[in-house]
C-alpha cells in the first residue's frame, strides 16, 4: 500500500483487521472468556461525590506516561526522525540514508506493543475477551484521532478523553431510552468536527506541513 492515498491505508487496515477478528472467531470460537485483573484493581476509590476503580485510574495513568513516551520517541530520537520523515516522502527519506523498510517495521512494531497495551487494559477493566472485544474501541479511536487531528499525538489523547467524556455525559445525562444510540452520538461528533475543522482540533494543513 505503499504511495496509495491516507485512506486506502486506513480502509486496508479496518479490512485486515475484520479478517483477523473472523480468523479468531474460527480458530477460538466467539465465546468470551474470562480476564480477570488482580482483585485489587477493582477496588473502588471515592474523592467526594465521585467514586471510581482503581484500574479506571490506572489505564488513565498509563495512557498519559505511554503518550509522552512516544513523544519523546517521535521527536528526540534517530528512529523518530525516521519515522517522521518516512511519512512525509517515501523517496527523499530513502535518498537521505534512512531504512524505509526497517523504520516502517519498527513503526509497526510500536504500534502493535500500544494496541497490546490497551487491549490488556480494555479486557481487565470488563473481566472478560472475546475475538470481537477491539472492533468497536478501535473504531472510536479512529474517531478520536481524527478529533484530535491526524498525526498529532496529544491531538490523538485530546480526542480520547473528549469522545471519552462526551459519551459518558450523553449517556448519563439524557434519559435512559437514548442510552441505546451511544455510538450514534460517537460518530456524529465525527461528523460535526469533520465539518467544522477538517483538520481536527490539533492537526495541521497540508500546507502547514509542507
Amino acid at each position: 500500500m505503499r504511495g496509495a492515498p491516507q485512506v486506502t491505508g486506513f480502509i486496508t487496515s479496518l479490512a485486515v483487521s475484520i479478517m483477523i477478528q473472523n480468523l479468531g472467531i474460527v480458530l477460538m470460537t466467539a465465546q468470551p472468556r474470562n480476564f480477570a485483573f488482580p482483585d485489587f484493581l477493582q477496588q473502588l476509590l471515592r474523592v467526594g461525590p465521585v467514586s471510581f476503580r482503581v484500574v479506571d485510574l490506572v489505564i488513565m495513568i498509563t495512557a498519559l506516561v505511554l503518550m509522552v513516551a512516544l513523544i519523546l520517541l517521535v521527536r528526540k530520537t534517530r528512529l523518530g526522525v525516521g519515522m517522521r520523515a518516512t511519512a512525509e516522502n517515501l523517496d527523499v527519506a530513502r535518498l537521505m540514508g534512512i531504512n524505509i523498510n526497517r523504520t516502517i517495521m519498527a513503526t509497526f512494531a510500536v504500534g502493535g506493543a500500544l494496541a497490546a497495551v490497551a487491549g490488556l487494559m480494555w479486557g481487565g477493566k470488563f473481566g472478560q475477551i472475546d475475538p470481537l472485544l477491539g472492533f468497536v474501541p478501535g473504531l472510536k479511536s479512529f474517531v478520536a484521532a481524527v478529533i484530535g487531528g491526524v498525526g498529532s499525538i496529544p491531538g490523538a489523547i485530546c480526542g480520547g478523553y473528549i469522545l471519552g467524556l462526551a459519551e459518558v455525559l450523553f449517556v448519563g445525562l439524557l434519559p435512559p431510552i437514548y442510552s441505546a444510540f451511544r455510538d450514534a452520538f460517537v460518530f456524529g461528533t465525527l461528523i460535526l468536527i469533520l465539518l467544522v475543522m477538517p483538520n481536527g482540533l490539533l492537526g495541521k494543513r497540508m500546507e502547514d506541513r509542507a
